[in-house]
Order: structure tokens, then C-alpha cells, then sequence
């Protein structure tokens, strides 16, 4: 069953997303921390690690070459998404993915540069 906004719920919507948007530069300018869900379960020589973000294509190229086993997958926007996860690189260019995508995901700022690092950081820590 799909549901439809009505004018005003629409015109509502407009209004709070251009909010969003144009407030940007009045918001919080430092990096931001926020809790994201990393999971890893290994059965015999098969790998799988999820992660609770939008995650840019290297940094899951990386995790699967830092596996130990020979199978490993690797799954984005499982269980809950906080948003895009940029490498420190792509992060330094900014842009949509890095300057804009957090607001639409409700967080109050960008992530911070060192976030994808942080990231590979705990799952070289969940090696087993």
C-alpha cells in the first residue's frame, strides 16, 4: 500500500529540508563522533562484516584485504545507516557525500576526516 503526502504535509517537508540545508553554514562546524554498528562473524574460511554506514567503495575493498580468510563479505547499511563514510581523502574534497548527506541522516555535522580509519582501526581488532 503506498501512502501520499498531502499538500500541506508536502509544503512541511519543503520547508524543514530547506531549513536543513540553508542553515548549514550556522551549524556546527567541528567533527563529529557518532556510534556506528560493525559486525563480524567468521565461519570456517568464509567472512562477513556489515557496518551501519553508506560506505565508500575502497574502504570495503580494504576491509575484504585485511581478511583473514579467503571468502569474506562485506555488507553496507546493515543494521541502521548513519550515513555516507568517506575515505580521508574523498573527505578532504568534501561535497555532497561529505558536506551535505549528514543533515539528510539528522546528524547535526560532517563526520570526522579520521572516521574510515577509526572504522578499519576496529575491524583489525576484530580479527580472529
Amino acid at each position: 500500500m503506498e501512502t501520499q503526502m498531502t499538500s500541506e504535509e508536502h509544503q512541511a517537508f519543503l520547508a524543514e529540508t530547506r531549513v536543513g540545508i540553508i542553515s548549514i553554514p550556522e551549524q556546527r562546524r567541528e567533527p563529529l563522533t557518532v556510534p556506528v554498528i560493525l559486525t563480524h562473524i567468521k565461519v570456517d574460511d568464509l567472512a562477513l562484516y556489515t557496518l551501519g554506514a553508506e560506505v565508500f567503495t575502497e574502504i570495503g575493498m580494504e576491509i575484504k584485504q585485511m581478511s583473514s580468510t579467503s571468502h569474506t563479505l562485506f555488507a553496507n547499511v546493515s543494521n541502521g545507516c548513519i550515513g555516507y563514510l568517506p575515505t580521508a581523502s574523498e573527505h578532504a574534497l568534501g561535497g555532497y557525500e561529505v558536506d551535505l548527506s549528514p543533515y539528510f541522516y539528522r546528524l547535526p555535522g560532517r563526520l570526522r576526516a579520521d572516521s574510515a580509519e577509526r572504522v578499519l582501526e576496529a575491524v583489525k581488532n576484530l580479527q580472529i
